[in-house]
């Protein structure tokens, strides 16, 4: 029987720094209907439960906001991705917050334990910060930390208490090891938005980056050639799209939007070229934020991307070439 293509829900909030981000599952959906698609119905879906708490109250940690609620939800998140993984050549994952990719990426790592993973992170931002460096406490900006195993205590602008300690060794370790990525298998593209602790961070790890500036210059075309080129070395690629990436003529819906980012095409054609190569084995959508938005324009735009992706996706697993 042939294997179904799968999509993971998580409608969390709790690693953003406004309130709305839970709802942009639900914000694709509409546009699904208003589309007269039946993508949604195609896909072997599940959700993760989101644990109920008080968004609005003040919560107790000002370096990890929530980090107790979050390190919780990366053991439940990496349990999802690696059995839904067990039984899919292919994940689909849309989720709230990017807080989420780091269980996303512990259950890949728990997936394929013998395997080199590779990423490609599309942003604004590079989401490396640690609770010792981050300037807001939103989880949102430290997944890439957590694979990466890095607490960056060497440039520590705050101090950490031991619980917070605790939830961010749960967060590191979430796969059953630390250390799942390494900085050479990780490329940053529509990179625009980060802080001189990250620029460092980056800088002194050689990781390797493609911001605005440098996708005008060399095209689309190149960066998606040369990030093939660089993570031929890695066995499979997670591909995790933050909405952000986008520039925010497009739509101002998503928590933290940034001048100067992808327009619609260089998007779809980048994440078309991606995941037509047989290494890419998940794509995460994340941060729509339809209570920032204006007439759900981004959950559409975000949708058409997704609905495209599928198409690539279904066509090499399931193409006759293909099998």
């Amino acid at each position: 029987m042939q294997k179904k293509l799968k999509l993971l829900k998580i409608p969390s909030e709790y690693g953003a720094g406004t309130r709305g981000a839970s709802l942009g599952i639900e914000a694709l959906r509409m546009a699904s209907i208003m589309r007269k698609s039946d993508l949604f119905t195609k896909l072997d879906t599940s959700t993760v439960s989101i644990p109920k708490k008080n968004l609005l109250k003040r919560p107790k940690s000002k370096v990890a906001k929530y980090s107790g609620v979050i390190s919780k939800l990366y053991l439940k998140i990496a349990s999802s991705v690696a059995q839904m993984l067990s039984s899919s050549p292919f994940l689909f994952v849309l989720s709230g917050d990017h807080s989420s990719a780091g269980g996303v990426m512990a259950g890949l790592a728990k997936a394929f334990p013998n395997k080199t993973m590779g990423v490609i992170w599309i942003d604004a931002h590079a989401d490396i910060h640690s609770p010792y460096t981050t300037p807001s406490g939103n989880l949102h900006g430290m997944p890439v930390a957590t694979a990466l195993g890095f607490n960056h205590k060497e440039i520590k602008v705050n101090e950490v208490n031991d619980k917070v300690n605790s939830d961010w060794e749960v967060m590191c370790h979430a796969s059953g090891r630390k250390g799942i990525l390494k900085p050479e298998h990780l490329v940053y593209i529509a990179i625009r938005d980060t802080e001189p602790e990250e620029d460092n961070i980056i800088d002194a790890h050689k990781i390797k980056k493609y911001d605005s500036q440098m996708i005008r210059r060399i095209t689309i075309e190149n960066v998606v050639k040369q990030t093939v080129d660089y993570l031929s070395v890695c066995d499979y690629w997670y591909i995790s799209f933050d909405v952000d990436s986008l520039d925010d003529t497009i739509s101002r819906g998503t928590g933290t939007p940034s001048t100067n980012g992808l327009l619609i095409e260089e998007a779809r054609y980048m994440l078309k070229k991606f995941l037509s190569h047989p290494k890419a084995i998940c794509l995460e959508i994340t941060e729509i934020n339809p209570l920032l938005d204006n007439k759900n324009r981004m959950a559409e735009v975000a949708f058409e991307l997704l609905e495209d992706c599928y198409k690539v996706v279904k066509k090499r697993i399931f193409s006759p070439s293909a099998l």
